[in-house]
Order: C-alpha cells, then structure tokens, then sequence
C-alpha cells in the first residue's frame, strides 16, 4: 500500500500518520461481541434507522432460505425518490443490495418495484446459514450507498463489484437526510424483512 500510495500521490499530498495512545490499555484484553447469531452493532444501528423513519411497505417471498435459493424482494413505493436496500448477516455484514454494478442509478418511481429488477441479470441468492436483515430506504434526497461503499475499484475509482459492503461514509449520508421532525413528518420511508438461511431443508423445519 505504501508503494502504490507513493506511485500515485505527489510528496507533498502523502499523509503520514501519527499513533499515540495509553501503552499500559494496550497490554489489557480485549472484549469482542459474539456476531455469528445476528443482532450486531452494524444490525441495531439500520434497525434504529428504520425505527425512526416512515414506514415502507418491503416483502421477501419466503422467511426461510437454503443456501442457493433465491431471494426476492417486493416493495411498494408511495412516492419517487432514491432508493437504497441493504442486506446485513448473521456476522454483521452489510451489503448494499441496491443500487449495484448492474444499475448504478437507484432513482425509482412510485409504484410496485420487485428486487432483482430486469437491469439486475442475476439472482440474489442465499449464501450463508443464520439470520438476515433486510432494510431498504427511500429517500427525498440523492442518496447512493453502492457508490459510497467499500469494494475494488478501479483507476478511475468505479467499483468493480456487484455489490459493495455499507459503508460509515454511507451510513452519515443516510443519517443526514433525517430532519429533526415528527416520524409522521419524517423525509425518510423505510421498512425491514427478517430472514433465516439454512443448510438444507432439513435445518429449515
């Protein structure tokens, strides 16, 4: 990283970091929160979004996965505006779903929409066993949470993944599109799917 930082960034623009902290915390253990049974930090904080936001109408065509199966998403969008939905699993990881690689622009119309859309030529299948959180966002304000993921990219910056992970950067773009008003009054329409992805069908019974 630091050669290619050097090849890319003119000497007078390379950051160089300063780290200073209590050496004796260092020494001392480290709690970690257990994530593998969903409900993480990451979890709770979109939980909390929705919570505070109007409600949206958001449906999956079944509560229950095998690893492969595909998952699709209804919505029902009251009004236009910009659209962002995101997957988090059981170990805490967002995914922007929506928009992705295969349909940057996630301006919608009011109106039915179902996930994948005909752009998205690809299924949205279940890849790994526990409990899914699904939340998706509409917003007054343009708010693009792929673009503002975490993912590889290319020279010019473009991401070159289907879907990028959520990242803080997107996450303050989306609190700053609350207003300080009546959740009645609120700006912001958001709705939540809770899921589960087994192994086999068997697990899923």
């Amino acid at each position: 990283m630091t050669q290619f930082i050097a090849a890319h960034v003119s000497a007078d623009q390379v950051f160089h970091p300063q780290l200073t902290g209590d050496g004796n915390l260092a020494k001392q253990p480290l709690r970690l929160a257990t994530l593998g049974g969903g409900q993480g930090p990451i979890w709770r904080q979109l939980e909390a979004l929705v919570s505070a936001s109007r409600p949206l109408t958001v449906s999956a065509n079944k509560a229950t996965y095998v690893l492969g199966d595909a998952l699709v998403l209804n919505l029902q969008l009251p009004k236009a505006g910009y659209l962002n939905v995101i997957n988090v699993d059981a170990d805490d990881e967002p995914a922007v779903l929506f928009p992705n690689r295969f349909q940057q622009d996630n301006g919608v119309n009011a109106g039915a929409l179902a996930l994948p859309t005909p752009q998205m030529t690809f299924a949205l299948q279940a890849t790994k066993p526990g409990p899914g959180l699904t939340v998706a966002f509409l917003t007054e304000q343009p708010v693009n949470l792929y673009k503002s993921g975490f993912g590889e990219r290319d020279d010019k910056g473009n991401l070159l993944d289907i879907f990028s992970t959520l990242s803080p950067k997107g996450i303050f773009e989306l609190r700053a599109t609350f207003t300080p008003v009546a959740k009645q009054q609120a700006p912001v329409l958001a709705g939540q799917v809770l899921t589960r992805v087994c192994n086999n069908a068997a697990e899923c019974r």
